[in-house]
């Protein structure tokens, strides 16, 4: 049950992230994406989406639903993430996150996408939610948290060894 929850939500990262394949405009390296994700879950841990640059029209989606910046989550992010893997495309100026991330006491699987614009400002924030899910029991009983990412999915692979984008349509 674990692996399916964390294959799904891996997954929906990576799909969103080509699903909106538009071209950024490249001003805006691994460091400063990885860092407007770090102002995003500030600001989404504080309750304050006036601490996250945005654009005038940002769209805000969580689950799937078009809602306005500052409901949903916004109101109920109780602290940052305890398991946090960053997927970064600089070509496109996107930031996707895989986490858990607690609200109101309840640690749930959290994935999110962030599209900056001109390396300065989020135009889109695209948000996924797995809620009341327990974690299965490990082998040596209990439940276990991730704590770390495995080392594989931290590597950056090589430009000539990723495979070609391609946008779907």
């Amino acid at each position: 049950m674990k692996r399916t929850i964390l294959t799904m939500l891996t997954v929906s990262v990576l799909c969103l992230s080509v699903s909106t394949g538009a071209a950024g405009s490249g001003e805006c390296n691994r460091e400063c994406l990885a860092g407007f994700m770090t102002k995003y879950l500030n600001a989404l841990t504080a309750h304050d989406a006036s601490k996250l640059p945005t654009t005038k029209n940002v769209k805000y989606t969580e689950n799937g639903v078009r809602i306005n910046l500052n409901d949903g989550l916004w109101n109920t992010a109780s602290a940052m993430p305890t398991y946090r893997v960053d997927v970064i495309d600089e070509k496109t100026g996107q930031v996707g996150l895989l986490d858990r991330i607690n609200e109101n006491g309840n640690n749930n699987w959290y994935a999110v996408r962030l599209k900056v614009e001109m390396g300065a400002k989020v135009s889109e924030i695209e948000a996924l939610i797995v809620r009341s899910v327990s974690m299965a029991p490990s082998p040596e009983g209990g439940v276990k948290e991730p704590t770390d990412p495995h080392p594989l999915m931290m590597q950056i692979i090589p430009e000539d060894g990723q495979a070609e984008m391609r946008v779907f349509g």
